[in-house]
């Protein structure tokens, strides 16, 4: 099972959730427009772990980046949400 960390939280994925369906599972307000990977509203910093797209993503991903709308965490995935922005549980 794969595993998503936040300086916050640790979150267990359930199989077939995106990254962003992870999230926002636990509180996460993750900006979003269209979870295709056509927009990039929701790029967000990887610090560690890899993801694997369910779609080859449009929007322009950047080094240390990742489209949670597109894709699932690989194995143990290390996210830097900026928790002071992002506060989990609201």
């Amino acid at each position: 099972m794969a595993l998503v960390q936040t300086r916050l939280h640790s979150i267990d994925v359930i199989d077939g959730e995106t990254l962003l369906e992870t999230l926002e599972r636990v509180g996460y307000d993750i900006e979003f427009q269209c979870r295709e990977g056509f927009c990039g509203s929701c790029r967000t910093k990887v610090i560690s772990g890899e993801v694997v797209y369910l779609r080859d993503p449009i929007a322009y991903i950047g080094t240390g980046e990742v489209l949670p709308c597109c894709c699932q965490a690989k194995d143990k995935l290390l996210l830097d949400l900026g928790e002071d922005e992002y506060e989990a549980g609201k």
